[in-house]
């Protein structure tokens, strides 16, 4: 017996395998069940697979590795929400402390405010009566001097009429 294949194209997009096996007719005794059986020459054996169970299987396969595929994508968006969920989470609780930490900072800005106010205010009257205080002081000095001019200008004019009274006569 001797064996060959022979692989040829088929209508279903496979190829059909077949066997060519060569058999010698057998005249032993011991095998004289078998005379009908085997012939001489070249026999053909046909085997295939029904191309739809095998284009079944192959699509299944592929439906498979795509679920598989869209359960690893879902999983890491999962994972992506859950990370965005955590991120957002955190930026509201810092927002809420910006909003108290500011409320406190303002609170404190317009206390100072409030006391920088009262200090300009307070400097500004106390500067107002300082220059009232010395502008009374220099009008004050400033009679007081022009008092002291007059009364030696009227000296000197007193004197002047003496000196002239006393050369007259």
């Amino acid at each position: 017996m001797s064996p060959s294949l022979n692989l040829g194209p088929s209508s279903s997009k496979l190829q059909m395998v077949v066997y060519i096996v060569n058999r010698e007719e057998n005249n032993r005794i011991d095998h004289k069940d078998d005379e009908g059986s085997t012939q001489a020459g070249p026999q053909q054996v046909f085997v295939s697979s029904p191309p739809a169970n095998l284009n079944a299987d192959i699509k299944v396969k592929e439906v498979e590795k795509f679920i598989v595929s869209l359960d690893s994508k879902v999983k890491f968006m999962d994972s992506k929400v859950l990370s965005l969920d955590s991120k957002v989470e955190e930026l509201l609780n810092i927002q809420t402390f910006m909003k108290h930490d500011f409320s406190s900072y303002k609170s404190a800005f317009y206390e100072k405010m409030d006391m920088v106010a009262a200090n300009v205010a307070s400097s500004q009257k106390s500067l107002e009566i300082g220059l009232v205080r010395q502008f009374i002081e220099h009008q004050l000095q400033s009679a007081s001097d022009i008092d002291f001019i007059k009364l030696q200008l009227e000296e000197l004019v007193n004197h002047l009429k003496e000196i002239g009274d006393a050369k007259k006569g």
